[in-house]
């Protein structure tokens, strides 16, 4: 299985960084989860720490190759929802941290997606979009229903309100699971925060994903212009992205970083939210999950 996997993370303006991001490869496998803490209620970066963590810590109890996705995807959400929950039980005073997440699983030349909330996956071929993720919010429905345009969406009071969640409630939220979808050589497949979508239209990502060849330009240009767009009310901007390599032909596409060098004046930044990670982790260390059975 051959890929290339490149991320990137701005805080744009506001005080702290709440999205995480993460992924795991096993046995021709590859997990990838993005997870964007609701900034509404304490601990949003805990539980997006925490919720990013127990997924591929169930990954890496699952058993290979995932024969059921759908299964598979709702017992690693119950698992980081319920871990994200005795966090919050925990912490003194007692938090209710609650954040998005959107995964994705790459076995067998096929995309499964799994989501919760705002976050975004993308499969883009060519540059065009060819599958996203539908949210889980309030404007969302109100476009299925016809009560509000595309255009009218990006602007609307109640953009940043989901209607489902991990952590918060009790009730192990109702993820949404995808089909299997094939890949094709060069395909990208994108998981993002909302501090990207809300400031570039879709076709906009999949322009810039064609005009740089190379995954960590694309996402530092993609970044750039959703933070200057968005700006003064940047949100933190995530993005994770793979490029499909197919074995036939993994030599004819041009060699790339699996990371992207900040920017001098991204540095502070991102050495703060280094300083958090180190104290989420040591945090972590008192969480004592119930162990998981794998799929």
């Amino acid at each position: 299985m051959k890929y290339i996997i490149s991320r990137i993370n701005r805080l744009g303006t506001r005080n702290s960084n709440q999205d995480r991001f993460g992924a795991e490869e096993r046995e021709e496998a590859v997990l990838m989860v993005l997870a964007d803490g609701m900034g509404g209620y304490r601990g949003g970066d805990l539980a997006a720490e925490t919720a990013v963590q127990k997924m591929i810590d169930y990954f890496r109890m699952t058993k290979q190759p995932v024969m059921e996705p759908k299964i598979f995807f709702e017992n690693a959400v119950a698992f980081a929802h319920k871990a994200v929950l005795d966090c919050g039980a925990r912490h003194n005073p007692r938090l209710n941290p609650r954040t998005t997440l959107v995964a994705c699983l790459i076995q067998e030349e096929s995309l499964w997606s799994a989501h919760i909330g705002d976050s975004r996956c993308y499969l883009f071929r060519n540059g065009d979009p060819l599958y996203r993720t539908r949210d889980h919010s309030m404007v969302e429905e109100l476009l299925r229903l016809g009560r509000v345009t595309p255009e009218e969406m990006k602007t609307h009071p109640n953009l940043n309100q989901v209607t489902r969640c991990v952590g918060g409630l009790n009730d192990v939220p109702n993820v949404e699971v995808s089909g299997r979808h094939a890949l094709e050589a060069n395909d990208v497949i994108l998981l993002c925060s909302d501090g990207l979508w809300t400031a570039l239209e879709d076709t906009a990502i999949g322009d810039t994903l064609l005009e740089y060849k190379k995954l960590p330009e694309a996402l530092n240009t993609l970044a750039g212009r959703a933070e200057s767009l968005s700006y003064p009310k940047s949100d933190n901007i995530s993005i994770m992205a793979m490029r499909w390599i197919s074995n036939e032909h993994q030599n004819s596409l041009p060699a790339e970083e699996h990371t992207v060098t900040p920017l001098p004046e991204q540095q502070k930044v991102i050495e703060a939210i280094d300083e958090i990670d180190e104290a989420i982790k040591k945090i972590n260390l008192d969480i004592k999950p119930t162990a998981a059975k794998g799929s």
